[in-house]
């Protein structure tokens, strides 16, 4: 599968994601039968938006266009992840780690691994960091989908900040990097926007660089 596609599966399963409803909404008219919970804040009852929800609707597209592909996909490497940023994640440890998606393509009548994709929401440094790790060390294309539920301009600086910082600390782990592809979405669902980075892993680094 091409990044173009790829970019426009995501595009798909955001304009869908943007118009569910939640729990405490009215029901009418509604095609979807997927909706948001709601959680208890000390300001009140507030829809609580995650990376689940995304990763359902795409799931969704992968079915109606008949893309082999599995869901926490055991990785082909051992990995022991760290908890802590001043330690760094181990490869050739541990046990294999798990990948939120994985999608196949078929070569010869058989099905291979060609792209891993890894779903995220909110600025949490620590599952930005094992994601990144895992998807330069395994050999198969990586993408990492980030929902962004709101944002302003310091927002996007700390998450790409963050991305940054794991792409420089574990370039050097990457496998495969003569012909491997990434694919960076950032889904801005106030704004209902998507900034995408594709390439080689120059490639995307020089393109969060450029919004430094």
């Amino acid at each position: 599968m091409d990044v173009n596609r790829l970019i426009e599966i995501t595009g798909v399963a955001a304009k869908l994601l943007y118009r569910l409803k939640d729990e405490n909404d009215i029901i009418e008219n509604y095609e979807e039968s997927l909706v948001f919970p709601t959680k208890r804040q000390k300001r009140g009852i507030i829809k609580r938006v995650s990376e689940q929800e995304l990763r359902l609707l795409f799931c969704k597209i992968l079915f109606e266009q008949k893309i082999f592909f599995c869901i926490e996909t055991p990785t082909i490497e051992k990995y022991r992840l760290s908890k802590s940023k001043d330690k760094d994640h181990q490869i050739n440890i541990g046990v294999s780690a798990r990948t939120d998606i994985t999608l196949f393509k078929i070569n010869n009548k058989k099905i291979e691994r060609e792209w891993n994709i890894e779903f995220k929401e909110g600025t949490n440094f620590k599952g930005i960091s094992k994601d990144i790790y895992k998807l330069l060390v395994e050999k198969q294309n990586g993408a990492m989908i980030h929902l962004v539920e709101t944002h302003d301009k310091n927002t996007m600086k700390n998450i790409f900040d963050k991305y940054r910082y794991c792409l420089n600390r574990y370039m050097i782990y990457e496998s495969n990097s003569e012909i491997k592809t990434y694919l960076f979405i950032f889904i801005l669902m106030k704004t209902e926007e998507m900034i995408t980075m594709s390439g080689n892993i120059k490639d995307v680094f020089g393109r969060l660089n450029s919004y430094l």
